[in-house]
């Protein structure tokens, strides 16, 4: 199944960003950086305390590092924001990149095969300016792990919701919304799960994403 986000400009879906990774995209990486060591650690734990259904106590606690936050946790899978001062380690272009792993500690063939094939996907995409940019895939201790751009913003559900916008400027959405879908559409691939949930608007730059 794929499971990328869709990336969109508001006014025009080829003016959204198409910044994309200079690493390498042929192989799994093991990282060796004291930086990333620390970073997978406090991930195990974190999956783990997921696991036995501690999820939504109390917040997590960044204060020794601030290098890792739980942003969402699905029924299959977690997504990080993991900060990266000045793209120099895992190659993204915001300052940050979202990391996604496997809620469980021993995945389904069915769990592996979608975050192999959300990252095949991704990066067949990479030259398209609406799907969102895998940068790489990991391992780590047996876990295997995607890096993917970090888009910052709300779900297109949240901002219909919050504010009450102008029947023209919905009508401007909807027609960038399918003309993105098209685009994916004529390099080959298509998204099976196109959810106002999947869709991310950029408030401060007044872009969808």
């Amino acid at each position: 199944m794929n499971d990328f986000l869709l990336t969109f400009s508001k006014d025009d879906a080829n003016t959204a960003s198409t910044a994309r990774s200079s690493q390498d995209r042929n192989g799994l990486i093991n990282y060796s950086t004291a930086e990333t060591s620390t970073l997978f650690s406090r991930l195990s734990i974190d999956i783990k305390a997921i696991s036995e259904n501690n999820l939504g106590g109390e917040d997590e606690d960044n204060s020794d590092d601030g290098k890792c936050d739980l942003v969402h946790a699905g029924p299959s899978s977690l997504i990080y924001r993991v900060e990266d001062p000045g793209n120099k380690l895992l190659g993204g272009c915001t300052g940050y990149a979202a990391l996604k792993t496997h809620i469980d500690e021993f995945p389904t063939e069915e769990q592996v095969y979608r975050l192999d094939n959300e990252y095949n996907i991704s990066s067949h995409l990479s030259g398209c300016a609406v799907a969102r940019n895998a940068l790489r895939q990991t391992m780590n201790g047996g876990a295997k792990t995607l890096l993917l751009e970090w888009i910052d913003g709300v779900t297109l559900r949240t901002f219909i919701s919050a504010v009450d916008h102008k029947p023209l400027q919905m009508m401007g959405v909807a027609r960038t919304v399918v003309s993105a879908i098209g685009d994916i559409h004529d390099a080959g691939a298509a998204h099976n799960n196109i959810t106002l949930d999947n869709i991310i608007v950029d408030e401060k730059n007044k872009a969808i994403q």
